[in-house]
């Protein structure tokens, strides 16, 4: 199973938008149909909070898109204390931030359904210890918990795999 990030589906419609290849995005929500993928809960919120069309496709196939993120909570402080390691004065509002965003929540359900999680995120340059825990990103947090990620490209590869 692929857990999805709202960074992988909003550079998907940056590059191919919603309305120029409708197969491509009935694609993805069949496959969601089919628990090939899903979007936490906290993805949907994000990518309905938009004015365009994937926030409309996101609101609309909620149904089938989304996957309840209740049963994460044992293994989520282990990603937050992740986003957190190495920081011995970690701002309160650093937490109050990354409770508010889907990135800690997308990888908290992979970890505890051994999935992998697809985000159009990169990792950081250098260190990602160096950086603030908000400024972490996902492919950094992934590995540090030991959960498998894939950008985008390969999400797609695998795909075409599939269709084969």
């Amino acid at each position: 199973m692929y857990i999805i990030d709202s960074s992988f589906l909003v550079n998907l419609n940056h590059e191919i938008p919603f309305d120029s290849d409708d197969e491509l995005w009935a694609l993805i929500l069949e496959l969601a149909k089919k628990d090939y993928l899903k979007l936490p809960e906290k993805v949907i919120e994000e990518l309905e909070r938009g004015s365009d069309n994937l926030a409309t496709w996101a609101h609309n196939n909620k149904k089938d898109l989304c996957i309840k993120t209740s049963n994460i909570f044992e293994v989520f402080p282990e990603v937050l204390t992740k986003y957190q390691e190495g920081q011995e004065n970690f701002p309160l509002t650093d937490l109050d931030y990354l409770e508010s965003i889907a990135d800690p929540y997308v990888i908290a359900l992979a970890l505890k359904m051994h999935a992998t999680v697809v985000s159009g995120e990169r990792p950081c340059l250098g260190n990602y210890l160096t950086q603030r825990p908000k400024n972490r990103k996902i492919p950094d947090i992934c590995s540090a918990c030991a959960v498998d990620h894939m950008n985008g490209t390969k999400f797609l590869v695998q795909i075409a795999k599939l269709l084969k």
